[in-house]
């Protein structure tokens, strides 16, 4: 005699609900992993601003900081220097400070004296304006 064609649903969805309820009473809560991740560089590195993003974009306009970057947070942008998307993510500034909100700062308010060579130019930031600055480059996507 042929087995009905749904019996077969029957004991796979048998089979999952004692697995849910084996499960569901062998404890509550998974285990927390191993190691714990260390709070994300953007997090990190927003939390540590003291400027205003929307100020630091015009700037990046003002200061003509898009005649060398691309973002796609501002329309337009040269291709001398790196795409600035995804800064907060990365290690290092300029290749040679590490990324914080403090030395991105310091290499904004005069970039040759931080990266000897660099052909990105000093425009004589205010810290005000460094701040915003800094403040938007971590806000990119």
């Amino acid at each position: 005699m042929p087995r009905p064609r749904h019996s077969g649903l029957r004991l796979r969805a048998s089979v999952v609900v004692s697995l849910v309820l084996v499960l569901g009473a062998c404890g509550g809560q998974p285990s927390a992993p191993a190691t714990v991740e260390p709070p994300s560089r953007l997090a990190s590195a927003v939390a540590g601003q003291a400027g205003n993003p929307a100020m630091g974009r015009q700037l990046f306009q003002a200061k003509g900081c898009i005649a060398c970057h691309v973002t796609s947070a501002v329309p337009g942008g040269g291709n001398v220097g790196p795409n600035l998307d995804g800064f907060a993510r990365r290690p290092r500034i300029a290749e040679t400070l590490d990324n914080t909100p403090d030395n991105l700062r310091r290499f904004l308010r005069n970039p040759p004296a931080i990266k000897r060579g660099t052909l990105m130019p000093n425009v004589n930031l205010s810290a005000q304006e460094a701040d915003n600055l800094s403040a938007f480059l971590y806000s990119l996507p």
